[in-house]
């Protein structure tokens, strides 16, 4: 059992930009689905959390609509990130 529930969340785990990030789904109380994405340090060996993105003002009607929400809260902070470094360099 739990080689399938490690094998789910690899599933969702991709990378973006060289950082591993994670989209999951949070069940909602009134039903529904709400997002959370994590980022991960790219080079931090065992994996780091570095930020966790909430998305609970917004309701999605599926579990999978929130996965996908998670990963573009995901790869806009990352992308932030990138802008501002430029900004600054």
């Amino acid at each position: 059992m739990k080689a399938a529930a490690v094998a789910e969340k690899e599933a969702f785990m991709q990378h973006y930009k060289n950082s591993p990030i994670y989209a999951t789904s949070v069940a909602s109380h009134g039903g529904g689905w709400h997002s959370r994405g994590l980022v991960f340090d790219p080079k931090a060996r065992p994996a780091k959390e570095i930020k966790r993105l909430d998305a609970s003002e917004r309701f999605c009607f599926t579990k999978e609509e929130a996965e996908a929400l998670a990963l573009i809260l995901c790869r806009g902070w990352i992308h932030g990130l990138a802008v501002a470094a430029k900004k600054l360099g």
